[in-house]
């Protein structure tokens, strides 16, 4: 999970929940690639699984995420309202037994 709420890749999209959809949610395709703006990080191109595969077949998932920059992100996965295309991250929630460690309080 990055300070983002991005995780195994996946970047958030709030201004376009449509492509991020249509990348990342809407698709029966198991992975990805796609490009990304400069703007939003130093690694353009980028690979990376769905969530149908995360929620479909992926049986048990740990999750490691440390470092107190990361603390507004982690609070977002856990709220109680959210959207995936703000905060992938927030995907652990609807899959099989995930597992988080952390050092931070939230």
């Amino acid at each position: 999970v990055g300070e983002d709420g991005h995780t195994a890749g996946i970047l958030p999209y709030p201004e376009d929940p449509k492509k991020f959809n249509k990348l990342f949610d809407k698709n029966e395709r198991w992975v990805v690639g796609y490009y990304v703006p400069k703007e939003k990080s130093e690694y353009t191109r980028r690979i990376t699984v769905t969530f149908p595969f995360l929620r479909e077949h992926v049986d048990c998932t740990i999750v490691y995420v440390t470092g107190s920059k990361k603390r507004r992100a982690l609070q977002r996965v856990f709220a109680k309202r959210g959207s995936l295309n703000q905060t992938p991250a927030r995907i652990i929630q609807e899959m099989e037994n995930a597992f988080l460690f952390t050092d931070i309080k939230v």
